[in-house]
């Protein structure tokens, strides 16, 4: 039996990194509009809505917080694949002082 391997896509790991950052950057827009305007008086869910308005408004804050850390861990593991990938092969190019890959 063989020994295990790993392969990874670089560059689809830091695809899907940037794409991910990208798409937390969409729940910006919901959080900003979903806190009715004004006190709403003479309605009794006035003070309910914009309770319910602000623990959205934190709760999408929270998520998005989230999902970039996520997108950011996605894109910096592609950068160390890379890191771990051209010191590898720096290695085995100058392995016992000769140049053995080219």
């Amino acid at each position: 039996m063989g020994h295990p391997t790993t392969e990874v896509d670089i560059a689809g790991l830091a695809k899907t990194g940037a794409a991910v950052e990208h798409a937390a950057a969409g729940f910006q827009a919901p959080r900003d509009s979903l806190a009715p305007s004004g006190a709403m008086p003479g309605w009794a869910s006035g003070a309910a809505l914009t309770a319910a308005g602000a623990a959205w408004t934190e709760y999408l804050g929270t998520l998005t917080g989230e999902v970039q850390a996520f997108g950011a861990g996605l894109s910096s593991a592609a950068g160390d694949y890379r890191l771990a990938d051209d010191d590898a092969a720096g290695r085995v190019r100058h392995a016992n002082g000769k140049p053995v890959l080219q």
